[in-house]
């Protein structure tokens, strides 16, 4: 397991989406704004509100789209290397524990 300690959340834009592919056991955290998450193969729509979290359940293709406004989220790797490699790559990764909550007003004010 990985377990190493940040805290970054993603912008994402609204209407915009991020790519996660295989990436089973990963945790996204809606740090500010909404977002809305599909897995391939899934038929559930998971949205989730500020301070709401949600584990991606299965492998393929994940989608993190910003709801109407941007979002702030913070995605946690917590499965192999090879998730936590991807999700580096990407430039989208938090890495467990994400402590102290980060500082939502200052994120707003510097988009």
């Amino acid at each position: 397991m990985i377990n190493e300690s940040t805290c970054n959340p993603t912008l994402i834009e609204a209407g915009r989406s991020i790519r996660l592919e295989d990436g089973v056991g990963t945790e996204i955290t809606s740090v500010n704004g909404t977002v809305w998450i599909t897995q391939e193969g899934d038929p559930r729509d998971v949205i989730l509100s500020s301070g709401q979290s949600f584990t991606i359940d299965r492998d393929g293709l994940t989608l993190v789209v910003a709801l109407e406004q941007p979002a702030f989220a913070q995605i946690m790797a917590s499965g192999d290397r090879a998730t936590f490699d991807l999700l580096a790559v990407a430039g989208v990764l938090g890495k467990r524990p994400c402590n102290p909550e980060p500082n939502v007003r200052e994120l707003v004010a510097g988009y």
